[in-house]
């Protein structure tokens, strides 16, 4: 891998968005689980509809008046805009709150939309960050190993193969011992033009001896655009 720094920072960017929209999302689980399960139900009505707008599609989130068991009056004022969910003035809306707080509110209808917009940012970025972060790992660790124990031996360019929106050079070589035939491709971070290398051109590709497959890489350092 051509720069594993970079690719932990923006891979590691990534996992800290992940992380702190999954402790949001459990800490909005639990609050929404403890009031509903320990809260006081009643039912409120909606006094108000809010509307924005939002890259052309109008957004609505409601006003809710409701009373609490002690008689008093309470308005919840959400700010989860949203067109999934339709309320209109006069709605009757069941909801529980939280008797030691009630303007902590959680919402019957629509009130699963805060947990699932950090749900969705969560497994999005979680997933791209973690995994990012172990993949430039594997790659920094495996070309550490090459590095030390690697093999340089000498493949024939047969073509590219597009991937991620680059041509990633395709070469083979034929192990002289056994016979077997390998086929390498490049790196996805070392793009080459299409046309840059004629087919049959010899490559260093740095292998695993054991196992060609298992560990290897390609240099096309030459050949690449920056290189031009």
């Amino acid at each position: 891998m051509k720069n594993p720094g970079l690719g932990y920072l923006i891979t590691g960017l990534f996992a800290l968005v992940g992380l702190c929209t999954g402790v949001l999302f459990f800490s909005e689980l639990y609050t929404r689980c403890r009031i509903t399960m320990n809260g006081i139900e009643t039912n409120g009505t909606v006094v108000e509809v809010k509307y924005q707008t939002s890259k052309g599609t109008v957004l609505a989130a409601p006003v809710i008046e409701y009373k609490t068991s002690m008689g008093t009056t309470e308005i919840y004022d959400s700010e989860v805009y949203t067109n999934m969910v339709k309320y209109e003035e006069g709605e009757t809306i069941k909801l529980h709150y939280d008797p030691d707080n009630p303007k902590r509110v959680v919402l019957g209808k629509g009130g699963w939309l805060n947990i699932s917009l950090f749900l969705a940012f969560f497994a999005v970025f979680g997933t791209f960050g973690f995994y990012g972060l172990w993949w430039v790992d594997w790659y920094r660790r495996r070309d550490n190993w090459l590095n030390e124990n690697g093999r340089e031996i000498q493949a024939s360019f047969v073509g590219t193969k597009q991937s991620m929106g680059q041509h990633r050079a395709l070469c083979e070589w034929k192990d002289p011992v056994t016979g077997q035939l390998y086929q390498f491709v490049g790196d996805w971070n070392t793009g080459i033009q299409s046309d840059t290398i004629p087919p049959g051109t010899p490559i260093p590709v740095l292998i695993d001896a054991d196992d060609p497959r298992r560990r290897y890489r390609v240099d096309v350092s030459e050949w690449s655009p920056k290189a031009s």
